[in-house]
């Protein structure tokens, strides 16, 4: 049965540090055992302070418990911390809801029952962080009626061939999802697969919005300070006992951005995963797990042979442009109505097959909605989306999965329709269109594949560029401030997915 979207009890995250100290084991564990039945009755609040650490504490609503009678718990500490609880209780309902409405209006400033009032942050108080947490049920789903309740539905054998089973394994994989998250410090033992909603994700990139317009107007520190303490007050953070860092300059904001956008596109991926999981729960045969997910995707992968032209012409493209990564496996992609959309660009010329590289967390999103720009995104070229002809550019870009005893990273091959290029040599991030008369913006590298060496690939009957040639040195862009060059497209219908292929990586990447 697909898991239920309930609301978890409100934790609050201190603006002054607690006294330090951890509980002792028996009484930890008890309110620990209290804290599931007890979960689902109120709504979550967390707060930093960049100069006193991190605190917080967990009070949630009382809920009758055997006999009629109501507990009340609470937790405080450092976020990440086992810290220090207390438990008010057995008692009536009526005694435990005055403890936690006292206990919240003294963290929060306001009454509990003031719920969008205690989401605006205050300082030195603690605000609201709305999550929306999954119920994990029983392995298994429920039976269908009139079944034995101990007989489980049969599962069909995947249609899948072992490789593309094996990519939707890695793609969907729970605890890859858990991985990229802790690589933005996200708690997620606070903060588990999923439960940050989209609303407070928007809140977050509101909070960056008025961080990139203070350091566009050089602020100083204590504006950054405030909004840096602000922006982790609405997305939970554990840095454990080190100092929260200031977000002091645009790769920091650039970072910042890209967790919200992965944040985003975990949500997209859980989400395919529960659609599928509600469309067969009443089945007495289900769809195999990697068949499910596959068909959520709405896109036909045809993997590739190794005999396969198309499939030689990537491998020497890897092998000219790449840092000695490991070719595993080519997919030829299939969008449902990308065709189409394409198809609005089909006067344009000047094509070329280039890479995207991307976080492992967000291929599933990518996959089901095309390469997209997103709304608060940005970059050295403007807000669009970024290509490359060498893979060793895109590949910095990859966050790769663990997949057995490899470390397996996913790329992207999309058929851009360039036009006209418009090309620079110094950073532009104001950019979201290009000039008047170009269709897109290259931001000419120093090095580049050599364009002599281009092969043509014929795509629905067009001739596609790819620049499979050594990779060279451009006198002539010698003073350009891109060592490699970058493709920018500001329309997204201007890029049809093409090809996407594993490699082996030697570590994760661009976090690691």
């Amino acid at each position: 049965m697909a898991p239920k979207r309930t609301r978890k009890a409100p934790e609050l995250s201190a603006a002054s540090q607690p006294k330090q100290g951890r509980a002792k084991r028996g009484k930890a564990k008890a309110a620990d055992d209290l804290q599931a039945p007890v979960a689902a009755a109120g709504q979550p609040a967390q707060t930093t302070k960049l100069h006193q650490g991190t605190a917080d504490s967990y009070c949630p609503l009382p809920s009758p418990q055997s006999g009629g009678k109501c507990f009340c718990w609470t937790r405080w500490g450092r976020v990440g911390d086992a810290g220090q609880s207390k438990l008010l209780g057995p008692c009536e309902q009526e005694g435990a809801e005055k403890e936690f409405n006292s206990k919240f209006r003294s963290k929060v400033g306001i009454p509990f029952s003031d719920n969008e009032g205690a989401r605006s942050v205050r300082p030195g108080k603690y605000s609201l962080v709305d999550l929306d947490t999954t119920v994990v049920p029983t392995p298994g789903k429920q039976p269908v009626s009139g079944s034995s309740p101990h007989k489980q539905p049969k599962v069909q054998p995947s249609k899948l061939c072992k490789p593309t089973l094996e990519l939707m394994e890695l793609i969907f994989n729970d605890l890859m999802f858990k991985q990229a998250m802790q690589d933005f410090d996200i708690d997620t033992d606070r903060m588990p697969l999923g439960q940050l909603s989209k609303d407070q994700v928007q809140r977050g990139y509101e909070v960056l919005e008025r961080i990139r317009k203070a350091l566009q107007s050089r602020s100083g520190k204590a504006p950054l300070e405030a909004l840096s303490s602000e922006f982790y007050q609405v997305i939970p953070h554990n840095f454990k006992r080190q100092r929260p860092p200031i977000i002091a300059d645009q790769d920091a904001l650039d970072t910042k951005f890209e967790m919200c956008n992965v944040l985003n596109d975990i949500e997209v991926a859980q989400g395919l995963k529960e659609q599928q999981a509600e469309e067969h729960e009443d089945a007495n045969i289900e769809p195999h797990p990697a068949d499910e997910k596959y068909d959520s995707l709405q896109a036909d992968l045809q993997l590739l042979s190794t005999e396969d032209p198309e499939h030689d012409l990537i491998a020497r493209f890897v092998k000219a442009t790449s840092s000695h990564l490991k070719l595993l496996n080519v997919w030829e992609i299939e969008r449902q109505g990308e065709a189409k959309r394409f198809a609005k660009h089909k006067k344009l010329g000047n094509r070329k097959l280039l890479w995207h590289g991307t976080n492992i967390a967000v291929v599933a999103a990518i996959l089901k909605a095309g390469l997209r720009i997103m709304p608060h995104s940005g970059g050295r070229v403007g807000r669009g989306l970024y290509l490359a002809a060498e893979n060793s550019k895109s590949a910095a870009y990859v966050c790769a999965g663990r997949q057995g005893t490899q470390l397996v990273g996913v790329m992207f091959l999309a058929e851009a329709a360039l036009g006209k290029e418009h090309h620079i040599m110094q950073d532009d991030s104001t950019l979201v269109k290009p000039p008047a008369g170009s269709d897109s913006v290259v931001a000419k590298g120093q090095t580049e594949p050599d364009p002599h060496m281009d092969e043509q690939l014929k795509l629905d009957g067009k001739p596609v560029n790819v620049p499979v040639g050594q990779v060279k040195q451009q006198p002539e862009f010698q003073h350009s401030s891109f060592m490699q060059s970058e493709y920018l497209l500001y329309e997204e219908s201007q890029a049809r997915l093409r090809y996407m292929v594993t490699l082996e990586f030697a570590n994760r990447g661009r976090w690691n």
